[in-house]
């Protein structure tokens, strides 16, 4: 599940840095297209929530499950699955990272 909630991102990101520099952003080509993308941000959170429901401490779901929901503008869903990551996480240093990634998260919402 982690890693197809990465690959849905991944194509959702590129359709994303696609539709910038269109200029037709009223029509509604336009507007499918970027509903498909933030359809494609949904499924890959819904895989990365599944696969830490497989693997509950399995550190790499947390991860995805915090770059999905960050990615979805969901700073406080986001910000709790890097927290939980970062308890999972047994090196000091990563753990470090991980926890910085959630301070990031949480200011993120604030701005």
């Amino acid at each position: 599940y982690s890693n197809r909630a990465a690959a849905l991102l991944g194509v959702a990101d590129e359709q994303e840095a696609k539709l910038k520099g269109r200029a037709d952003r009223g029509s509604i080509a336009f507007t499918h297209e970027a509903q498909i993308a933030k359809l494609r941000r949904l499924a890959s959170a819904a895989d990365a929530a599944r696969a830490t429901q497989v693997a509950e401490t399995w550190l790499k779901g947390y991860l995805r499950l915090g770059q999905c929901h960050l990615a979805l503008h969901n700073f406080a869903d986001s910000a709790a699955a890097y927290w939980k990551a970062g308890e999972l996480e047994a090196d000091e240093a990563a753990k470090r990272k991980h926890h910085k990634k959630f301070k990031a998260a949480v200011q993120e919402g604030k701005d």
